[in-house]
């Protein structure tokens, strides 16, 4: 019965303190956005076929702007809307009628980037699909 009160006390006391020590990650480090900006070049794939890409990254105003090319499918200086999510993905979306995808990603040190591709009708995913990227030493 001591035992008990004595860890009931120990909880007691940690929770009082602040946030449990299990539950205490490290905040995540903001995106630097000038790090990213500039031209990226890779694949997706589609379909069971790998489809070339470019994406260019702007900061205006703070805010990161993208826009893709993809010349299997003659899309050039196709804008997408994005969002920087906590631990620096990135979410680039372009909508279409009832469609879209959206590209989801995380900068790597090096200049990498993967992630997932998702298509999307009417809000369902229906194809999943994966993308890679490097960065590329001069804009496009």
């Amino acid at each position: 019965m001591k035992k008990m009160i004595l860890i009931l006390g120990i909880i007691l006391a940690l929770c009082i303190a602040g946030k449990p020590v299990w539950s205490q990650c490290p905040t995540p480090v903001p995106l630097d956005k000038s790090s990213v900006s500039g031209a990226w070049q890779g694949a997706y794939s589609s379909e069971g076929q790998f489809l070339s890409f470019t994406l260019q990254l702007r900061e205006v105003d703070g805010k990161l702007q993208a826009s893709l090319n993809i010349p299997e499918v003659n899309a050039k200086n196709v804008v997408y809307k994005t969002r920087v999510c906590k631990g620096q993905e990135l979410h680039l979306t372009h909508s279409t009628g009832n469609a879209s995808i959206e590209f989801i990603g995380k900068p790597r040190e090096g200049g990498s980037m993967s992630g997932k591709v998702l298509f999307r009708e009417n809000g369902n995913v229906i194809s999943q699909e994966v993308f890679t990227l490097k960065k590329l030493e001069k804009s496009l």
